[in-house]
């Protein structure tokens, strides 16, 4: 799902849209490879789960960019788009890549900076 997409949850985002909130032991799918991607398009953003909040990093796997397209992870500390920065780019190997972060921000997102024509992106956040 793209960004500024309703999810379920009970985090009301910047635009009063409601945020998932990942748990530890949870996965939640970003992009599924259904959505329109063009270069600058976002996933949803997801808020990190309160309990245990300052433990179990949240780890991005990627796949489906064997084209060359271009992902980063961002964070903010408030779910406004302008607000996000990006914290890690991952390679891609194979059409493949993945990221851990364990940082304390609070909101996290996909930014497809670069797409390249015939990638279907992929990305799942599991914590």
């Amino acid at each position: 799902m793209l960004y500024g997409t309703p999810q379920a949850g009970s985090n009301t985002g910047g635009a009063g849209l409601n945020i998932t909130s990942l748990e530890a032991g949870q996965n939640l799918t970003l992009l599924d490879g259904t959505e329109t991607v063009v270069s600058g398009s976002a996933s949803i953003s997801f808020s990190k789960g309160f309990h245990d909040a300052g433990q179990y990093p949240i780890t991005f796997n990627i796949s489906g960019c064997s084209n060359g397209s271009v992902v980063e992870v961002q964070v903010a500390g408030a779910d406004v788009a302008a607000k996000y920065l990006t914290i890690a780019t991952p390679g891609i190997t194979s059409g493949n890549g993945a990221y851990t972060d364990s940082g304390a921000s609070p909101f996290r997102r996909i930014l497809i900076s670069t797409f390249a024509a015939g990638d279907v992106p992929v990305v799942v956040a599991t914590r």
